[in-house]
């Protein structure tokens, strides 16, 4: 169940960057310096956060089409002393570097070098796709049967995490989306999460963003709460209370109101 979401980055991995949030690459390298700094906090009291930041870092560039920042960040990532799962990082340091044969051979042997130290992350899917990779790398792409894949366990178990409040996990266990693909619900899940696990400093721009700037008027509660992580990213008074949106979910997605204790939290 740990690494269920693997499975839907490898059905992402594309050549193509079609997938890739369009915006600004201003607002990119901002959210990046105030990462940066807020690491520097970090590196001595809390190592663990460090790790992550970095992980986000390359997840979030990488989502961006920002390739090259976001390999870096991996790597720094892998290389850091963290204990934890480093398997996002392995996989898409493959992944990033595809067009550099080189590089990802390097890159595939690491993967390689992770999952025998680590063989309880090594999933028969990851196998499949490392054999894979390491054919193209060779010129010899083999013809892999990858079959189709459900992700309904990962929805499933974000949702548990989230009603138990563990905003850190859950993000962690989103792992890469396709943001572009995502509906808006999906979107402003992944700007909620974010906030709480990272806080207003450091959490990337919001995805939910262009959606309610096409529709600044919309009374949705998801643009509602899209408007009100707006207004507490940027330090402005709130144009929503979080009442008015526990109210509105009440009557319209009474399934999602530990959502609200996540917004109470900011």
């Amino acid at each position: 169940m740990k690494n269920v979401y693997l499975l839907l980055l490898i059905l992402l991995l594309s050549p193509m960057k079609s997938w890739s949030l369009t915006v600004a690459e201003s607002e990119i390298s901002t959210w990046e310096s105030k990462a940066l700094e807020e690491l520097k906090k970090h590196k001595d009291k809390d190592p663990e956060k460090e790790f992550l930041l970095y992980m986000i870092a390359g997840r979030e560039l990488s989502a961006y089409g920002q390739e090259e920042r976001a390999r870096r960040y991996y790597l720094m990532a892998y290389d850091h002393p963290s204990k934890s799962d480093k398997t996002e990082a392995v996989i898409q340091l493959v992944a990033l570097n595809r067009e550099n044969k080189k590089e990802l051979n390097k890159a595939i042997e690491r993967a390689h070098k992770w999952f025998t130290k680590n063989p309880e992350q090594n999933r028969p899917e990851l196998r499949r796709w490392l054999e894979m990779m390491e054919g193209y790398a060779q010129g010899k792409t083999p013809y892999l049967e990858q079959g189709y894949y459900t992700f309904w366990a990962v929805d499933t178990r974000i949702d548990e995490l989230m009603k138990e409040g563990k905003a850190d996990e859950a993000y962690q266990i989103l792992g890469p989306v396709d943001l572009n693909s995502a509906d808006i619900n999906q979107r402003v899940r992944q700007d909620l999460l974010a906030a709480v696990a990272l806080g207003k400093k450091i959490s990337p721009p919001l995805s939910c963003l262009p959606t309610l700037e096409k529709y600044p008027t919309s009374t949705t509660w998801s643009m509602r709460v899209c408007r009100f992580l707006d207004d507490w990213k940027n330090e402005k008074k709130p144009r929503e209370t979080i009442q008015s949106i526990k109210e509105q979910l009440t009557r319209e997605n009474p399934e999602r109101l530990h959502w609200i204790r996540l917004l109470e939290r900011l």
